[in-house]
């Protein structure tokens, strides 16, 4: 339990240190130029966030599914509007997944790095969403872990 006390609290040293050194940028450089400015940089994030969201699950292809496990309850793909390991997006076949889709709206890794560039916009928006995304992403990782790790308990990765 420890190391995950550990883990976290790195990772969410680095997330003050990097907002701190972009919010100090934007005010010493970006907000000196003007409202117009805050405009464009909120539209450009807006459009980046957009960009890796959808975009990159994109540019993969479609994988077959592994072989079905009698013993697991894990479908591939995944129902619409359930949880689980195989998304399917954008697979034209029907016993196919895209990985990168998967690992995106799964785990969202690149929430952490949107939500350090997004602190700080002249946009109105919290920190408390994007943090809870950000610690059920890293509670997400470390169940998948524990299920790997003691794969003779029982265990739901989920709960």
């Amino acid at each position: 339990m420890a190391i995950i006390g550990v883990i976290g609290g790195l990772l969410g040293a680095l997330f003050n240190q990097l907002t701190l050194y972009i919010t100090s940028w934007r005010r010493n450089y970006l907000h000196k130029k003007g409202n117009r400015v805050k405009i464009i940089e909120a539209c450009l994030i807006s459009i980046l966030t957009s960009i890796i969201s959808f975009g990159l699950p994109l540019l993969r292809k479609c994988t077959p599914c592994p072989e079905a496990d009698p013993s697991s309850s894990i479908e591939c793909p995944r129902s619409p509007g359930m949880y689980g390991n195989y998304v399917k997006f954008y697979c034209s076949k029907d016993p196919e997944y895209n990985d990168l889709a998967t690992i995106f709206f799964n785990t969202q890794v690149m929430f952490y790095t949107l939500a350090v560039v997004t602190f700080g916009s002249a946009v109105p928006a919290g920190q408390f969403i994007p943090g809870i995304m950000i610690g059920s992403t890293y509670g997400r990782l470390v169940g998948m872990f524990v299920v790997n790790f003691y794969q003779k308990l029982n265990i739901e990765e989920g709960t």
